[in-house]
């Protein structure tokens, strides 16, 4: 391994322990954490992440979970709907 890779690799290392630490003390002091909409694929499943008001909403394959962003709490579930039942 060469001098400017073992540089990078502790670097990258330096920086993980930074940022673990801060994350830590966030959750320790019980501040909210951010979370980035989008959607996810595995394991055969659809994930669906997104933000409304005071909610997260995580839908899995049609049931949505809703949490509260300030506390974490599950706050509702329910089932997407589905078009094509009569």
């Amino acid at each position: 391994m060469d001098i400017q890779t073992k540089k990078w690799f502790k670097r990258s290392y330096l920086s993980y322990r930074v940022r673990d630490a801060i994350g830590t003390a966030l959750t320790r002091l019980g501040i909210p954490g951010f979370i980035r909409e989008g959607e996810y694929e595995g394991f055969g499943k659809k994930i669906k992440v997104s933000t409304k008001g005071l909610y997260t909403i995580i839908t899995v394959d049609r049931v949505d979970i809703d949490v509260c962003r300030f506390t974490g709490k599950i706050v509702g579930v329910g089932l997407r709907y589905v078009d094509h039942c009569k």
